[in-house]
């Protein structure tokens, strides 16, 4: 019988829970999201309405593949983990600018997310072993001067061997 789900969902869902877990922790003190598994699929318009801190765990790709044995397949899966979050009037200092403080706290966010994945496992998908954590995008300074939108990006691969 073949696998339900597709190792490279297996990994973002593990990448989920074990954020998921770490905030219950109360690893990230101070702030409130519920990280989701996605596809990255909002529109524009759902981005005009985002007041709050989102965590998107989105599958990315399969970076590699190759035969570890006659009897199992190795595969090399990455993931995205996304912080948005939409400035309102509300977070503005007396400038008119988004408050320095608001933006440290979501770039220190991503910096402990890259940090928490450098480890070996996934506590919910042992069969995961981490092989890389980087931080493609701390922020972007376009989304915040045009859109007021924080997005940081830090992508996590896992080595995955699957028997066939």
């Amino acid at each position: 019988m073949p696998d339900e789900q597709a190792v490279l969902v297996k990994v973002a869902d593990g990448v989920t829970a074990e954020i998921n877990a770490a905030l219950e922790a109360g690893e990230f003190e101070g702030l409130q999201f519920t990280a989701e598994r996605s596809y990255a699929d909002w529109k524009d318009d759902e981005l005009e309405d985002l007041d709050c801190l989102h965590v998107d765990v989105v599958p990315v790709r399969y970076d590699n593949t190759d035969l570890d044995s006659r009897g199992s397949v190795g595969y090399v899966c990455s993931v995205d983990i996304g912080v948005r979050k939409k400035f309102g009037q509300g977070d503005n200092s007396q400038s008119g600018r988004i408050r320095k403080e608001e933006v440290d706290r979501l770039v220190l966010l991503v910096e402990q997310l890259h940090e928490h994945f450098c480890k070996d496992l996934l506590s919910t998908f042992e069969d995961a072993t981490w092989r890389d954590t980087k931080i493609p995008t701390t922020f972007s300074r376009r989304h915040l001067r045009d859109a007021r939108l924080f997005l940081g990006v830090i992508r996590v691969s896992f080595d995955v061997s699957k028997s066939l």
